[in-house]
């Protein structure tokens, strides 16, 4: 009869344990364009892990509390309340939710912190900046860089009519004839200065200061790093 050495009884009974204590569950995520389904141990990692990074990691929609008008009469709509709760409840996740735990993910999970504290900062000045320009000067670097813009919504007035008209000159070759006409329209009218201070501020300084929030930038890395965690993968994916 063969013989089994006493170290192989070991290893097999480590093994047995392993096979019976790991528990193998399914998680379904979507890609751009694939949905995935990935097999993992929920002994080592949990559901809501996998579920806080991909939502709040991988995919992230900043403050949706908007913070321009395109109208006059939508201004009064803008609540600094309403941000200072969603950035509040947004940022609470990202500090005390648990993540995948890694050192890519910790990464992402700090600049995600910075990327919605820019933003809410960015927001909360435009916000009260409508009711006193003098404001934007308190935003950095924004003021420093979108000076211009600043400067004539603070100014007021006929620098306001010239910053606005210069802004839609380097903006005329990719908008339409409509979007001219439009312009034109709004530059001749007796509500002139409103419509200039409105637009002055919408595509002159929040397009100028927006591009300065360090937004999480993906570039692919997300995808295939989420897919690590997982033992399987299997993908079904729509052509792009």
């Amino acid at each position: 009869m063969k013989r089994i050495n006493i170290y192989q009884i070991l290893i097999f009974l480590h093994i047995s344990t392993l096979y019976c204590f790991a528990q193998n569950s399914t998680f379904k995520w979507f890609g751009e364009f694939c949905t995935c389904w990935g097999s993992y141990d929920s002994t080592q990692i949990s559901k809501e892990q996998l579920e806080n990074t991909y939502n709040y990691l991988w995919w992230s929609y900043g403050l949706v509390t908007r913070a321009t008008a395109w109208k006059e009469s939508e201004i009064s709509s803008l609540n600094i309340d309403s941000l200072k709760s969603e950035f509040d409840r947004k940022l609470k996740i990202l500090k005390s939710n648990s993540f995948i735990d890694n050192p890519y993910w910790e990464k992402i999970r700090q600049e995600r912190i910075l990327e919605i504290q820019s933003i809410y900062e960015l927001k909360k000045i435009t916000i009260l900046a409508y009711e006193n320009p003098n404001k934007l000067k308190n935003h950095e670097p924004g003021y420093n860089l979108c000076k211009y813009y600043a400067d004539a919504l603070i100014t007021g007035n006929h620098q306001v009519m010239i910053a606005w008209k210069k802004l839609f000159e380097s903006r005329k070759n990719s908008t339409s004839k409509k979007n001219h006409i439009d312009f034109y329209n709004k530059y001749n009218s007796s509500d002139s200065l409103k419509y200039g201070k409105l637009e002055l501020m919408m595509f002159g300084w929040w397009n100028c200061a927006n591009s300065l929030i360090p937004y999480v930038k993906d570039e692919g890395y997300m995808s295939a790093e989420f897919a690590k965690t997982f033992k399987n993968v299997d993908c079904e994916c729509d052509e792009p």
